[in-house]
């Protein structure tokens, strides 16, 4: 009975045997289908990282391209209004000169009005002056035509004075004309 023993023994420990080698190839393929789901799953992840990675870099590169953009349109607006504040202040230098040289022009046109008036007044003064010299004249001519005395010149201070003629006396004239020696002269237009 022991060599029946051993049989058995022997058929179990084959069998169990058959078992093992069974249970082992079975996990040698279990390990290889891991394995190459493994790989996989790495060669999934690569990919997907490099997917994420070309991404994120056309995200950056468009990011970058945005700054850019962002930066140009900045410095084109700034560069506009900078053009607009210089021309502006050309502008108003340019009007403040202009009315300066109108302030200035009126000022000199003020000044000779001015110096005009003056001189108009000067001439009226002297033209007075001289129609009542004129008056005086004649009236003596009128006198000494009609043989009377001639009548003194007006005091010094009264108007149509004239000082030449109050050092020289009066000379008689030769008889003419009542207007002989006057001259008229035409007043200036206002």
């Amino acid at each position: 009975m022991r060599p029946a023993r051993r049989r058995v023994e022997a058929a179990e420990a084959r069998d169990a045997a058959g078992e093992a080698l069974t249970a082992m190839e079975t996990e040698s393929r279990a390990r290889q289908a891991a394995d190459a789901a493994a790989r996989d799953a790495a060669q999934a992840l690569h990919d997907e990282r490099q997917a994420a990675a070309t991404r994120t870099a056309e995200a950056e590169a468009a990011i970058t391209a945005a700054r850019t953009e962002h930066h140009t349109a900045l410095a084109a607006a700034q560069a506009a209004h900078a053009d607009t504040a210089r021309s502006g202040e050309q502008d108003r230098q340019r009007h403040t000169a202009q009315l300066a040289a109108a302030t200035a022009q009126l000022a000199a046109a003020n000044d000779t009005i001015a110096a005009l008036r003056d001189q108009l007044a000067r001439a009226e003064t002297a033209l007075d002056r001289e129609r009542a010299e004129q008056r005086r004249l004649t009236g003596c001519l009128h006198d000494l035509i009609a043989g009377r005395q001639p009548t003194p010149a007006p005091p010094p201070g009264h108007a149509g004075h004239d000082p030449a003629a109050e050092d020289t006396p009066a000379q008689p004239t030769p008889a003419g004309p009542a207007t002989a020696g006057t001259r008229r002269r035409k007043a200036p237009s206002r």
